[in-house]
Parts: C-alpha cells; structure tokens; sequence
C-alpha cells in the first residue's frame, strides 16, 4: 500500500467516523425536524407565489422557487446554525459556505424544477416533491462535512 493509498483510506474512515458520531449525535434527527418545518413553510409559500405568478412571468415555477429560497435562506442559517448542527463555528467562515451550498442547490433545483414541468410535463406538484427529496439529501451532506464541520 502506497503512502497516498493509506491516507485515502484514512480519510474514508475519518469520513465515516464522522457520520456515525453526527447520526448519533442527533444531528440527523435535528436536521430532519428543521427540513420538515422549513419544507412545509416553504411548500405554502412556494403555492402561493405559483398562484401570484401565473400568467405573469414566463417561469413562474422556477420564480417561485428561487423567491422560496429567497425568503427562507436567512431563517434556516440561524437555525441550522444554533439548533440543527450545534456550530461554535466562525460566522464569517458557516455564512459563505452556507450560501454557496443553498445558492448552488436553488440552481438545481430550480432548473430541475422547470425542466420537469415545463419540459418533461411533470405535474407541479409532485415534480416538487421528487426535486425538494433529492436536494434534502444533498444539503444535508454538504451541511453536515462541509458548512458546519468541527475542525
């Protein structure tokens, strides 16, 4: 086994250790709870833009997504911040992270959003609900080893 070798695998166990602790720990339980009450708000949100929307802009699927996110962007750092991870991180250094992995998964899911029902001829509704399930998976993993960390 190569020096390189070993410290990949190292990482993939420090990795895993690091899931384990953050599943007992509660985290993921946290992060649920926190998911379900901002999906939820966001969701009537979401309904209700969709409705201010229609036939107003050109997108208004994906307008409502990115306003959603938007709105709800500010309230779930504090949250996910103080309650969901438990951070004693630096602000200056959890805010920017946060942003990107929220800003990058609005990207996502705004364009998945829009390809599905305006392209594929998904049903808005349900073409929410598949893409809200997988970027919940993502954020959590880019929230949990990447924006709140222990170092």
């Amino acid at each position: 086994m190569t020096a390189s070798t070993a410290r990949d695998v190292t990482r993939v166990a420090d990795t895993i250790g690091a899931a384990r602790a953050g599943l007992r720990g509660g985290a993921l339980a946290r992060f649920l709870a926190t998911g379900a009450a901002n999906t939820a708000l966001s969701f009537l949100l979401f309904r209700g833009l969709l409705f201010l929307y229609d036939g107003r802009v050109a997108a208004p699927a994906g307008l409502a997504q990115a306003t959603t996110y938007a709105v709800a962007i500010p309230i779930l750092f504090a949250v996910s911040r103080r309650w969901t991870f438990r951070s004693r991180g630096a602000v200056s250094r959890e805010a920017p992270r946060f942003l990107a992995a929220h800003f990058g998964l609005l990207l996502v899911s705004s364009t998945l959003l829009e390809a599905g029902v305006s392209l594929l001829g998904v049903p808005v509704t349900a073409c929410w609900v598949l893409v809200t399930g997988l970027t919940t998976v993502s954020n959590f993993v880019l929230q949990r080893f990447w924006v709140f960390r222990s170092d």
